[in-house]
C-alpha cells in the first residue's frame, strides 16, 4: 500500500488506505463464498 501512496503522491497513508480500501459489502460476500468454496469444496 505505501507503493501505491508514493505512486498516487498521497501525502499520508491514510489518504490511501480511506480511498481503496473501502469494500462493498455485496463485494465481501462474494469474496467470503469464493474463500469458503476454495477450503471446503
Amino acid at each position: 500500500m505505501k507503493h501505491i501512496q508514493e505512486m498516487l503522491r498521497h501525502s499520508t497513508i491514510t489518504t490511501t488506505m480511506d480511498i481503496y480500501t473501502d469494500v462493498d459489502p455485496e463485494l465481501e460476500v462474494k469474496a467470503a463464498m469464493a474463500l469458503h468454496e476454495m477450503l471446503f469444496n
